[in-house]
């Protein structure tokens, strides 16, 4: 199983190994899932959390991190909570998106970083399409 964590990070687990608890961090602070920068554990649910970040840069135009070292998953966060998808949507948009289409990747973003990586998808079920198929 291939581990790309925050896109700069890759680990090979044997397919037995569930997990990797890491000794030395590798790649950018801010995609590390939780459990990644707390107890160094590596397996799929820390690439389910960077993908949630690299969507919410997608969706936000901000980066992981901004100038003053600000995680955008802390900015986003609260407005994930408040369903406050114009506010979190890239102004240079000016509204001009699929409204339920963009509803779907911010839910799937949301998702993705979850706190409790239980919580998260799968990485086989964190396609836009199959979630929201399914919630239908």
């Amino acid at each position: 199983m291939e581990q790309i964590c925050d896109f700069g990070l890759s680990k090979w687990l044997p397919k037995q190994w569930s997990h990797h608890n890491a000794t030395k961090f590798e790649g950018t602070f801010g995609y590390f899932a939780p459990e990644y920068f707390m107890h160094g554990i590596v397996d799929e649910k820390t690439d389910i959390f960077s993908f949630g970040v690299l969507l919410l840069e997608v969706i936000t135009g901000r980066k992981a991190l901004d100038e003053s070292r600000k995680s955008l998953v802390l900015w986003a966060k609260p407005l994930l909570d408040n369903n406050a998808i114009i506010e979190l949507v890239d102004p240079s948009l000016w509204n001009n998106y699929d409204t339920e289409q963009m509803g779907w990747v911010v839910s799937t973003a949301s998702m993705c970083i979850e706190r409790n990586p239980i919580l998260r998808p799968r990485m086989s079920q964190a396609s836009i399409y199959d979630i929201f198929a399914k919630t239908r």
